[in-house]
């Protein structure tokens, strides 16, 4: 499946009285005229542009949602801006995956997680470095896997160790206890 594949498989659920996908032959070769221009041209200058300013950012490959028991998202809305992501999100959902939404906004899917952490605009580090001081302290941080694939990692947890999940909460404007039911959540689940 090609994203706008996805689109058009999503928008086709959500709105069955006007269906994307027609039926006749012809048409759908034009709409896979269209999505192969939506691939091919729109979607490729959009990751050029991304890449150019942000460097290479590996994703999640769309087939490996499925296998999730976890899946974070944080600080992004796919029911706005990826919306092929939707449908891939609830079937993970429906195949026992738990969802987490990091996003100060009540956005779609945030209403729908199992965990909602609304924290305040900017607070994302020092948010990211608790739950990583957190995972460490209590023994969840794969160390072999550290050693082999991640550079500077001792690091990582020396920096990390200046902000415990209080700190973290205080300045996120959320309660601590959010953000240990994630770490908790978080080590307790595989694959995330």
């Amino acid at each position: 499946y090609s994203e706008s594949s996805y689109i058009c498989e999503y928008l086709d659920e959500a709105f069955p009285e006007r269906p994307l996908m027609p039926k006749a032959p012809l048409e759908r070769w034009a709409v896979r005229a269209w999505q192969k221009y939506v691939d091919d041209y729109l979607a490729a200058a959009v990751s050029e542009a991304t890449r150019g300013m942000y460097g290479p950012m590996p994703g999640v490959a769309l087939e490996d949602y499925a296998h999730a028991k976890l899946i974070a998202l944080w600080g992004v809305n796919p029911s706005a801006t990826g919306i092929h992501l939707v449908p891939i999100i609830a079937r993970a959902r429906e195949a026992g995956a738990k969802l987490v939404v990091f996003d100060p906004r009540a956005t779609p899917l945030a209403r729908q997680a199992d965990l909602h952490v609304p924290i305040r605009p900017g607070a994302d580090l020092p948010v990211a470095l608790a739950i990583l001081h957190a995972l460490f302290e209590r023994g969840h941080a794969d160390r072999a896997f550290l050693a082999e694939h991640c550079a500077e990692a001792d690091e990582l947890e020396r920096r990390a160790a200046a902000w415990t999940l209080d700190a973290a909460a205080r300045e996120a404007g959320v309660d601590p206890a959010v953000l240990d039911r994630f770490v908790k959540l978080y080590a307790a689940t595989s694959p995330a």
